[in-house]
């Protein structure tokens, strides 16, 4: 288990948030089948962050004189932040141009949910039952982000779902969110990028992908099961947790 991270959100039912470690890629990954431990992506995932996203790396990138290019940012999301200035900053941009608007951005998206004039960040459709199901069946929600650590609790308590989340990881992406996954015993992980599913992959966990990010179906078949929304996913657990071999 991660070491615990005291204080960022209150205790229910779910065991408090963890901080991130450097763990072994080589642990086992523990049983799912009596109490399945299901690791979740973030934003687009659980939560509909991507319009106080694109409003965060506006105002950032405007106090620095750049424009911003809508398109670009919703072809980049999932990515880490450096991954999407990339993109949206011009060509050989100087690295320090590059942490001064990453900084603007981090600074822009602590303000207060609704504050700033940026949007509020709500729960994707079916996200609290998803993760209730994953609670009623005995096990434990971990979400493994890209995001900074202090940046996915936040998200959470935001979109009202963070009584239902067991541990956090953060500051991950692609197939570097496997040690966590494994270290959490997490036997699915259900994320909305074609990343996650390389994740789960690497992680020897079921990859479950949900079409509600920048990426439609096509681009996520390699997933073993891939669901429009979070609305199937309930019923998916059930079949899953019921075929004991399978995990």
């Amino acid at each position: 288990m991660l070491p615990l991270l005291a204080g960022l959100v209150r205790r229910r039912r779910a065991a408090p948030y963890a901080a991130p470690v450097t763990i072994d890629a080589a642990a086992p990954v523990r049983d799912g089948a009596s109490a399945p431990v299901v690791g979740f992506d973030l934003d687009q995932t659980l939560v509909d962050s991507g319009p106080r996203i694109s409003s965060c790396l506006r105002a950032a990138l405007a106090e620095v004189g750049l424009p911003f290019d809508e398109a670009v940012a919703e072809a980049s999301r999932g990515l880490p932040l450096t991954g999407t200035l990339a993109a949206l900053l011009p060509v050989g941009a100087d690295p320090a141009l590059v942490e001064d608007v990453a900084a603007r951005y981090r600074a822009q998206d602590r303000r207060p949910d609704g504050e700033g004039g940026h949007p509020l960040v709500g729960p994707m459709p079916h996200a609290r039952a998803t993760l209730q199901a994953v609670v009623d069946a005995g096990g434990r929600v971990v979400v493994v982000s890209a995001k900074r650590q202090e940046a996915v609790g936040r998200v959470l308590a935001w979109a009202g779902l963070e009584d239902l989340v067991a541990a956090v990881a953060g500051d991950l992406f692609g197939v570097a969110k496997a040690g966590a996954l494994r270290a959490e015993g997490a036997g699915a992980y259900v994320g909305d990028h074609p990343a996650d599913v390389e994740a789960a992959r690497a992680a020897g966990a079921t990859a479950v992908a949900v079409a509600t990010g920048a990426h439609g179906p096509e681009h996520l078949a390699g997933a073993d099961e891939v669901l429009a929304d979070l609305g199937g996913f309930p019923a998916w657990l059930a079949r899953w947790t019921a075929a004991v071999p399978a995990h």
